[in-house]
């Protein structure tokens, strides 16, 4: 089986794959690319609803800063070998590299 955009959303990051995975010998050959996710709003709301000034200026400086954050914050691994036993290798990310589109949410197959 394989795969060029596998996509899993959670509460503190989002997942991206690619690659191919043998069923049969229960091996894999994947890129993995886990980006955080950072949200502006919901703490803001809290620190609004203490001191509004507060509230404010954390969600400027979140939303400036969130692409930057993101940046700094995603990581890229190669996992290969068998499933008991893999074997995860953190690939660097060049300075400036685009990360990878995760805004659009994924597409289902129609039946």
């Amino acid at each position: 089986a394989s795969t060029n955009n596998l996509r899993m959303r959670g509460v503190q990051a989002a997942v991206l794959m690619e690659g191919q995975a043998d069923i049969e010998r229960e091996t894999q050959n994947l890129r993995v690319v886990v980006v955080p996710e950072i949200n502006a709003g919901t703490a803001s709301l809290a620190y609004a609803a203490i001191n509004p000034a507060v509230g404010l200026g954390t969600f400027l400086a979140q939303l400036v800063l969130r692409k930057p954050i993101i940046a700094a914050g995603t990581r890229e691994f190669r996992v290969t070998g068998p499933w008991a036993d893999p074997k995860v290798d953190r690939i660097e990310r060049k300075p400036g590299e685009p990360i990878p589109e995760i805004e659009s949410p994924p597409t289902t197959p129609k039946s």
